[in-house]
């Protein structure tokens, strides 16, 4: 009997099959869904899979192969990561169904975004587990290191399952343009979805901004008819979409007045900001944020726009937003006893390199040093802008190497070289470790540091090797070496000489 979609749901709903995308993990009776991706193709692997016992192959309809041996065994349908989405949905029950599940999308902000909605609903007592670039929450308050910020979906649906099943009542989801256009979250119900911002970023995926853009409008498909929709007033494309959608679960938010959540009255500082918070006019109260920058008051914003739009308490929402926790390696002070400060951000786009710039400008009274590079393997067009904004904003510049990946390191370093501004100072260190030691030992009383573009990475990709490699880490030995004190137990060092 030849098999059916019909078949392959009914084999899963009971269990009788496992699932894989995956033909070198397939075991005997497992259900195989080939998928095309990037740099490989489930369908040329479906022998393998057979090889391996698959009960049934799904594959795409146009390379249904009607004369195969085991064609009765082979499911060809219109869409094949529909279709996974269908079945992960089905082999975890749902989970979705079972959590209030809430996405952020954009360029910049997802992860701290994600960070304060989890910190809302902790000030609910609702338990919250998170899923993102830098860590996923599943069971209880542990953080386990993230390897994606969106995983498969079959990966993405066990998390939610296991979220579910440890007692968690809602999740936070970090959703990138990727996963969105390769279909990860097909099927993931959400009751929410924040549309942070939208800049120039992986070019060498999308092509351009047209196709970038709606690749993060997908995230819209996924919510929930009586769900909300958060767009950013202060993009003029996003601010475009929230006009035409004119749903009553659409609800804005900016520094623009007539955004439907917005703030006046800003204070920033070195140990965050303080706004008053007006919904639909209303202010709501005054929130201190220990967050620092505009930015991060922005993704504050956006959080709350989610939960005021859902009917919460502003007081609730207020204590979540003072409460949340920073995330690692966002504009992450380095803990010193040193009369300057060193900060370590993960900013590797043009628009948040500016951010974390302007940011520690506003309180940096004396010289600004900027460490930094760019990837390789991705755009190469954002490396001369990203050189002519941290030229603008930073008084010293050092380039070194990012994670330079199969791209020759110096072509990486002259690309961000030709958008530095004439007569600035710079200075190219190719090995960032001494760069960032090179950086912390010009630095003076009133000076800060800012080591951007890897943040929470521990690691350095290079073209024959990955190595272990952490900012923080390093900027923490160069300052030891200096002779300040990293943590309160630690002899004082210099700063008291």
């Amino acid at each position: 009997m030849s098999m059916t979609q019909e078949n392959i749901v009914e084999l899963i709903s009971s269990m009788e099959a496992g699932l894989s995308d995956d033909s070198r993990e397939i075991r005997p009776g497992d259900v195989f869904v080939a998928v095309k991706g990037i740099s490989s193709d489930g369908h040329d692997h479906i022998d393998e899979a057979f090889s391996k016992g698959a009960r049934a192959v799904v594959c795409d309809d146009r390379y249904f192969l009607k004369h195969h041996p085991r064609s009765e065994e082979l499911v060809p349908v219109p869409d094949t990561r529909e279709t996974l989405g269908l079945l992960a949905k089905k082999k975890f029950k749902d989970p979705s169904k079972e959590l209030s599940v809430y996405g952020v999308t954009g360029t910049n902000g997802k992860s701290t975004t994600v960070s304060i909605i989890e910190s809302v609903f902790s000030s609910m007592r609702i338990p919250c587990g998170i899923t993102g670039t830098v860590f996923n929450k599943i069971r209880g308050e542990e953080l386990e290191r993230s390897e994606m910020t969106t995983p498969g979906i079959l990966k993405l649906n066990g998390m939610l399952r296991e979220m579910a099943d440890s007692g968690k009542r809602a999740a936070a989801v970090e959703i990138s343009s990727h996963a969105l256009d390769q279909k990860r979250v097909s099927g993931i119900e959400l009751d929410g979805a924040i549309f942070t911002n939208l800049t120039p970023e992986h070019m060498d995926y999308h092509k351009d901004m047209t196709r970038y853009f709606q690749a993060k409008l997908k995230i819209f498909e996924n919510v929930r008819p009586r769900g909300i929709c958060v767009l950013n007033a202060d993009s003029d494309m996003i601010k475009d979409i929230a006009e035409i959608m004119k749903s009553p679960g659409v609800v804005t938010f900016g520094f623009h007045p007539e955004s439907g959540v917005s703030c006046r009255n800003v204070n920033m500082g070195p140990d965050g900001s303080e706004f008053d918070m007006l919904f639909n006019g209303k202010n709501e109260g005054r929130v201190k944020s220990p967050l620092q920058g505009k930015h991060n008051i922005s993704n504050a914003l956006g959080a709350a726009a989610l939960f005021l739009k859902k009917g919460f308490s502003p007081e609730i929402i207020i204590k979540g937003l003072e409460n949340t926790r920073a995330v690692p390696g966002r504009l992450e002070k380095v803990p010193s006893t040193a009369s300057f400060r060193v900060y370590v951000d993960y900013a590797h786009t043009p628009d948040a390199l500016k951010s974390a710039l302007e940011s520690v400008r506003m309180i940096t009274s004396k010289k600004l040093f900027c460490v930094f590079g760019c990837g390789g393997d991705r755009d190469r067009q954002k490396r001369p802008v990203m050189g002519r904004i941290a030229s603008e904003i930073s008084d010293t510049i050092i380039l070194t190497d990012d994670n330079p990946r199969k791209e020759d390191p110096g072509s990486i370093l002259r690309e961000i070289e030709s958008g530095i501004l004439p007569g600035t100072e710079f200075k190219v260190i190719r090995d960032r470790r001494d760069a960032i030691f090179y950086a912390i030992s010009k630095a003076k009383e009133g000076d800060s540091v800012i080591i951007a573009g890897k943040g929470h990475e521990n690691y350095q990709l290079f073209m024959d090797r990955t190595i272990h490699f952490d900012d923080m880490e390093t900027a923490v030995s160069a300052l030891r070496e200096m002779g300040y004190a990293c943590r309160p137990d630690e002899p004082a060092g210099k700063v008291y000489e």
